[in-house]
């Protein structure tokens, strides 16, 4: 998944059940922990090595 938010912009995350959409928000908010993979969060790499 890839997407970028700008400063002062309003959004939601649509999905179905089970799709992942709190685990998402935890992760930005750093409340869960990467599995895999990697996140850009202002620009700064998040990883599960990070």
């Amino acid at each position: 998944m890839d997407f970028l938010i700008n400063q002062g912009e309003c959004v939601a995350l649509l999905g179905p059940n089970e799709a992942g959409k709190p685990t998402i928000i935890k992760m930005i908010f750093g409340i869960s922990k990467l599995i895999g993979g990697q996140m850009l969060l202002n620009g700064k790499r998040h990883d599960r090595n990070a």
